[in-house]
């Protein structure tokens, strides 16, 4: 299991990356997963439940799937992430 951790601006989009901010992720497929927590500026973290009530939050279970492929760009275009 291989996990890169991403943060949405505010409208939305998100670039992945491995070491340095925006390098991107090696080729293969992966399995995407989602959160959305309320941000906490005291403790400046994030927490509470899940808005999206866990459905993409485990790796075995979520349904967003991409593949990268060695050299080129990635757009994952627009994701559609519901409650129910």
């Amino acid at each position: 299991t291989t996990l890169f951790r991403s943060e949405s601006d505010p409208d939305g989009n998100f670039k992945i990356s491995t070491y340095a901010a925006g390098d991107g992720v090696p080729a293969g497929d992966y399995t995407l997963t989602f959160t959305w927590l309320e941000f906490n500026i005291m403790s400046r973290s994030y927490s509470g439940p899940d808005k999206l009530n866990g459905k993409y939050s485990d790796p075995k279970t979520s349904e967003i799937k991409i593949t990268v492929k060695e050299g080129s760009e990635t757009n994952l275009n627009t994701i559609e992430l519901k409650t129910k």
